[in-house]
């Protein structure tokens, strides 16, 4: 999916949740089409990476499990437009549940809320956030994108050093792999 094809479906599913009066939800997004949104990527994704849900309060609790009835009216705008049920979805909350309460706390200050009707607003991560997501994937799996991803970013010296030090800090990479991480993304 490309950005355009997301924001379509993500209207759709704001109109749809409008029509049946169902609850409101506020997602926090992360991952390419967080990347897209913000524009600092150009490619397509295979899905929608929900990492949190905000409260209206602002609280953010962790996006996994998604509600149910979220899920139901999800999977139908999917096969309505040729996606895969699971198009928008909260894999990166199941596999790491407080992954987002370890981001640096200036992180939710820089979110591009957008909504898509009455009851659904989406929220986009941020550069610095993407960053540490970025760099905690390329540290924990080996897909080429990551570190495309990472380097479109744009990171400074000093940013490359203060997620490297959030990586050791966390204890979500070893010394080894954080050195590794260094000497890759500054080839």
């Amino acid at each position: 999916m490309d950005n355009l094809l997301i924001e379509k479906n993500l209207q759709l599913l704001g109109d749809l949740m409008d029509l049946e009066k169902t609850p409101s939800i506020r997602l926090v997004v992360s991952g390419g089409a967080a990347l897209m949104a913000r524009g600092f990527v150009a490619r397509v994704t295979n899905d929608v990476d929900i990492i949190a849900i905000r409260e209206w309060e602002g609280d953010l609790e962790a996006a996994y499990p998604l509600p149910e009835w979220f899920l139901e009216i999800t999977a139908r705008i999917g096969s309505q437009g040729d996606l895969s049920e699971n198009w928008l979805n909260a894999a990166t909350s199941l596999v790491f549940p407080d992954l987002f309460r370890l981001l640096p706390p200036h992180s939710w200050t820089d979110l591009d809320e957008m909504s898509f009707g009455e009851r659904l607003r989406v929220a986009y991560l941020g550069r610095i956030a993407q960053m540490h997501l970025k760099a905690y994937a390329l540290v924990n799996r080996d897909e080429a994108r990551d570190l495309d991803d990472f380097r479109s970013l744009t990171p400074t010296v000093e940013e490359i050093e203060r997620v490297s030090a959030w990586l050791m800090e966390n204890q979500l990479a070893s010394s080894l792999t954080v050195t590794k991480f260094k000497n890759l993304v500054t080839e």
